[in-house]
This record gives C-alpha cells, sequence and structure tokens, in this order.
C-alpha cells in the first residue's frame, strides 16, 4: 500500500516541534541492549508505525499491473470451460432397431449420427446411389461366385467392395445456398464406378479368352485378341482391382468424369478430327454433333458413289456432298464446343 499525508483539522495544518525533536531522537536511538533475550529478530527489524500529529493517514491501495492474456491462454481456458461442460453433459444413446421389439444403444444422439454418415440432399442422387451400390454388390458376387479369388484374396477383394459401398454412404450433394457447395461431390463416386467397370471388363475378358472367337492380329511383333493376350489382361484387371485401397490413398486415378471427358474427347480427335474440350458435357456435346454430320453426309455420299458416273460430268450428289463437307467441316471447327452459348 501506498500511503499519503494530509493535514487534518484538528491540527489545524501545523505540528508541535517539541514533540517531533522527541520523536525523531526516541526512534532514532536505540541500541542492542535494548533488545530482550529471546525476542525474535523480525519484529525488532519491523519498522514501527509513526504517527503524526494533526495529519490524518489514509491507506490507498497500490495500483495493480494489467497483465496481457495471450490468444493461447485464452483458447487453453476456453477448452477447459468446454471440457467441463461436456462432462457436464449426460450420456445420450441412440436406439438402433435391428428386429421389433428388439434395439441395441448407440452412443450417439442424432446430430451426431448425421456428422458421421452425411445425407444426400436430391431424390435422384439418393437413386443413382443405391443403383451404384446394388452394382457393386452384384459384379463383386459375380467374380467371387466365378473363383477368381482364392484363400486371402477373398478378404482382400471384400474389403474393396466394402470401401466401395462407404464411399457412396458418405456421399453428399449441397445446395446452391449452402455454404459447401464448393465441395467436391463428384470424387465420391470414382471409387465404385471405377470398380464396376473393372469388374466389368475382368467378366467381359474372362469369356472372350475362353471362347476364343475374336481373331488375333499381329502389330509390331505383339498378337493382340489372342487367348492367351485376353487373359493376360484378365489376370492383370484382377490385380489392379485388388490395389484400390492403395490406389486411391494415393490418389493415383482421376475422377470419373475427367476420365469420361479424355475418353470422349479422344474419340472424337481420333475419327471426326474434333478439337479438345474443358468439360463431359461439352465433349459429349462434341462427339453426338460430330456423329450427326457425319450421318447426314453419308447419305449424300453413298448416293454419289452408287449412280453412275459420266467421262465429263461429275454427279450433282458427289458435289453437293463436297460442298456440305467443306462448309459443315469449316462450321464444327469454327463452333464452340459449350453447348450452353449455341442454346443461348
Amino acid at each position: 500500500v501506498k500511503r499519503s499525508y494530509t493535514f487534518g483539522p484538528a491540527g489545524g495544518g501545523y505540528e508541535d516541534p517539541v514533540q517531533e525533536r522527541e520523536r525523531q531522537s526516541q526512534s532514532s536511538s536505540f541500541t542492542s541492549t535494548e533488545v530482550q533475550d529471546g525476542a525474535p529478530v523480525l519484529s525488532i527489524l519491523q519498522p514501527r508505525p509513526v504517527v503524526l500529529q494533526g495529519m490524518q493517514v489514509r491507506r490507498v491501495p497500490l495500483e495493480m499491473p494489467e497483465f496481457d492474456l495471450d490468444h493461447e491462454s485464452l483458447q487453453e481456458s476456453h477448452e477447459n470451460t468446454l471440457m467441463i461442460e461436456e462432462k457436464a453433459k449426460p450420456k445420450q444413446y441412440y436406439r438402433f432397431w435391428v428386429l421389433p421389439g428388439k434395439w441395441l444403444r448407440v452412443r450417439y444422439d442424432r446430430l451426431a449420427l448425421l456428422a458421421l454418415l452425411d445425407r444426400n440432399r436430391r431424390v435422384g442422387e439418393n437413386v443413382f446411389s443405391v443403383m451404384l451400390a446394388s452394382l457393386v454388390a452384384f459384379l463383386g458376387f459375380l467374380l467371387l461366385l466365378q473363383g477368381f479369388f482364392r484363400d486371402i484374396w477373398v478378404f482382400q477383394f471384400c474389403l474393396v467392395i466394402a470401401s466401395c459401398q462407404y464411399s457412396l454412404l458418405k456421399s453428399v450433394q449441397p445446395d446452391a445456398a449452402s455454404p459447401m457447395h464448393g465441395h467436391n461431390w463428384i470424387i465420391v463416386y470414382s471409387r465404385p464406378v471405377y470398380f464396376c467397370l473393372c469388374c466389368a471388363m475382368i467378366w467381359i475378358f474372362d469369356l472372350s479368352g475362353r471362347a476364343g472367337s475374336l481373331q488375333p492380329f499381329s502389330l509390331y511383333g505383339v498378337t493382340f485378341f489372342s487367348a492367351h493376350f485376353l487373359l493376360c489382361v484378365r489376370d492383370m484387371l484382377i490385380v489392379f482391382a485388388l490395389c484400390f485401397p492403395v490406389i486411391f490413398l494415393f490418389g493415383l486415378l482421376p475422377q470419373v468424369n475427367t476420365v469420361v471427358m479424355c475418353l470422349l474427347e479422344q474419340i472424337d480427335m481420333h475419327i471426326f478430327g474434333g478439337t479438345a474440350t474443358t468439360s463431359p458435357l461439352s465433349s459429349l456435346f462434341s462427339l453426338i454433333r460430330s456423329i450427326v454430320v457425319a450421318a447426314l453426309l453419308y447419305g449424300f455420299c453413298l448416293g454419289a458413289i452408287i449412280g453412275p458416273w459420266g467421262d465429263a460430268h461429275v454427279p450433282v450428289l458427289f458435289s453437293v456432298f463436297c460442298g456440305l463437307l467443306l462448309a459443315l467441316s469449316y462450321h464444327l471447327s469454327r463452333q464452340s464446343s459449350d453447348p450452353t452459348i449455341l442454346w443461348s
């Protein structure tokens, strides 16, 4: 504490100099002989209170220093408060019905279950997820029934099936007004779609290799579509399917929409001479556009070839075919691959 001295009205603002000198002499002249034997030293060393005549003593508390609490201490105090509140809350359980009249207690409330398993917000997405999960189960059962997997690999293949179906359970498509609108919801369909394609190709290559109906041919010394070649491709796809957990853990495969876009784009480029696209919708639109134009020109070309050709004149249908081919090809080369522009 700090002591502040103010003159009081009793003393009139003056002090008696004689009494003041006596107090000073008493306070300043004491020797060690005045200390009694056995008296504690601390009581001697402590300062004696001085009473001033005509003055009032007022005790004022010291100014306490202000401590700046940093962000970490505030965070720790907030976490401790939350932990205390969580301990105070009662445990909540969810009744999971197994049989009529029989249920199990699951230590989750409704909000915790919603956080664990996401909800699909649209009917079409629910239908597509159920159909895709059913297709995964059917194709997996078909491959297990054919005996492609033995011993421990049966368990590994069942894990792959379970992971594909669980990715569909976690799928969620947010609304446009939702704060999760930027969430990439297509990626959850990549694993089951890849699984279905891989299982279908395994089944097709196995049937083709055992039937031997395809005519093999050689290209640069490599024989394609022989029975041995088809069975080797089937075995490679089986190993590829078993490695799905590691492949998708490291993200070695692109999304389904990217694969569809690249496949349709390459078909349009190598068969119809198309150009690059930027989305699956634009690649599908470009391929359908090229097929429609080719089908339109096919009739004029076939009619010109079948018709009689003179020595001096070219058939009219062939001239129409050449004119349409040039005009439509130029139009396709200058047209945008985005169908929304054409629609607008």
